[in-house]
């Protein structure tokens, strides 16, 4: 995406490899993400619904490990270490 003004290019941003967020993610948000997406019965609906709740919080689409999506404590790791929860 390129930002224009008076007719001069002034910045070019490129996506990004890692999916961004408006702020870093607290551990109560993945744990509240991670909640939500494991009450999703069907195990392959598992990662609309985590994408779904990623876009409502600003976040883009992610497809994480399957593995994850079966494990409220590795599916909350793996947020924490996707999005970059700051350390405390």
């Amino acid at each position: 995406m390129q930002c224009q003004t008076d007719g001069r290019v002034a910045a070019v941003v490129e996506r990004p490899e890692t999916p961004l967020l408006p702020k870093r993610m607290s551990k109560s948000l993945a744990l509240e993400i991670a909640v939500r997406t494991l009450e999703v019965v069907n195990p392959q609906n598992r990662a609309m619904a985590l994408n779904a709740t990623l876009r409502r919080h600003g976040g883009s689409p992610v497809t994480p490990p399957p593995d994850v999506l079966a494990d409220k404590g590795a599916l909350v790791a793996w947020l924490l270490a996707t999005y970059g929860a700051a350390e405390s």
